[in-house]
């Protein structure tokens, strides 16, 4: 770490602040950069930095295998971005060049504060999808439908991500006319 002049923490959220104050704090240097992939300690200040070095933050909205699956297919993924702190006056550019180097510049880099990444993250984290999907499944088995003909249903087949996937590329709304009219209806 001694010749480094940027730091990517890309660890775990519940060990980083040890790894941290452990490894990375005494041997931080002014004019030195932190990169956050996940703003939950900055946020929740279990991770206070120096003020004079720089603190930002390249959040894939992706999860980490298709980081490098969107980088190697040369599509890459959209990341929030944000400076949290600005020692140098050099951190958004910066920002904006680690963005670009992992691929995500390729779908887009949105403005955004570590704040708001990490209440858009656990909110998306912490909303129970997987408890909603057991909930559906629940409900059609109870109801006498086949165990695998609801689970093919609800993700087996892979129609939602095909769905999600066209509500990314077309627009929310504009994929509808890809369904069905009942489905349009039920939308």
């Amino acid at each position: 770490m001694a010749c480094a002049n940027v730091i990517f923490l890309l660890i775990p959220d519940e060990v980083m602040p040890r790894v941290y104050a452990e490894h990375i704090a005494p041997e931080l240097r002014a004019g030195m950069t932190l990169n956050f992939a996940s703003s939950y300690n900055i946020t929740f200040k279990r991770i206070v930095p120096p003020t004079n070095v720089d603190v930002v933050m390249v959040a894939p909205r992706m999860i980490g295998k298709g980081v490098r699956d969107t980088f190697v297919r040369s599509l890459g993924f959209p990341s929030l971005i944000a400076v949290q702190q600005d020692a140098t006056g050099r951190a958004q550019a910066l920002t904006l060049a680690i963005a670009k180097g992992i691929g995500s510049t390729r779908m887009g880099a949105v403005q955004s504060s570590f704040q708001e990444e990490t209440t858009v993250d656990l909110f998306s984290e912490q909303s129970g999808s997987l408890y909603l999907l057991r909930l559906m499944f629940t409900a059609l088995f109870e109801a006498g439908c086949n165990p695998d003909v609801v689970l093919l249903e609800l993700y087996a087949s892979g129609e939602l991500s095909e769905v999600y996937a066209s509500a990314r590329d077309m627009g929310l709304w504009s994929q509808l006319r890809l369904h069905s009219h009942t489905s349009q209806y039920g939308q």
